[in-house]
């Protein structure tokens, strides 16, 4: 239990720069070539979703604290996308949409196990979804703006919590997310090799 403990600490830290590979790149060449957007947009909306079950079960932070820091990297990239592409206002919108239609969720009192299953599925198809444009990007371009890094963390991350999952919730809705998320990450990490 405690080791579990100690392994969500070290995925929240590792998290933190999961995404920074995509940002340093965004940031140094100026625009957002290679890079989907709808990418970012379901990324977000997957891991809010995400991050709200286990908070709404009660789970300890140890459990998702990786999600919260996906989560805010994935904001900044997703709005940073939308300025090279000259979309800012279409995110923005979505970004507050979404971030009224979650508090209300929240705010709406008591959810039955069989929302909370719903929404943990839902959240694992969307931010799985979520790599499939731009897994489908680069195998049309030939080319990826996708970090090896970022899938490699990412790979490390869902197999960290594939083992932490089945440690400290056995929740099988989450376990099947890391799943997802292990098996998109790789084929991204394969087009990050074959593409560069």
């Amino acid at each position: 239990d405690s080791l579990a403990k100690a392994m969500g600490y070290v995925m929240g830290t590792g998290a933190m720069f999961v995404y920074a590979p995509i940002f340093v790149n965004l940031l140094r060449q100026g625009n957002a070539n290679g890079l989907a957007l709808s990418t970012w947009i379901f990324n977000v909306f997957g891991l809010s979703l995400a991050t709200l079950y286990p908070i709404i079960k009660g789970f300890p932070i140890t459990t998702y604290i990786e999600l919260i820091a996906a989560m805010a990297q994935s904001v900044v990239i997703m709005l940073l996308v939308a300025f090279y592409q000259g979309k800012v206002l279409e995110v923005s919108v979505y970004l507050g949409l979404l971030s009224c239609a979650l508090l209300a969720f929240v705010r709406s009192g008591p959810k039955s196990t069989k929302v909370m299953n719903v929404m943990q599925l839902a959240a694992s198809l969307i931010a799985n979804y979520a790599n499939f444009p731009q897994i489908l990007l680069s195998y049309q371009t030939k080319q990826t703006a996708w970090s090896g890094v970022t899938a490699a963390m990412s790979m490390t991350g869902c197999f960290i919590r594939i083992l932490t999952t089945f440690q400290l919730t056995k929740d099988p809705a989450v376990m099947s997310g890391y799943v997802l998320g292990f098996l998109t990450n790789s084929i991204l990490l394969t087009q990050s090799f074959v593409y560069k």
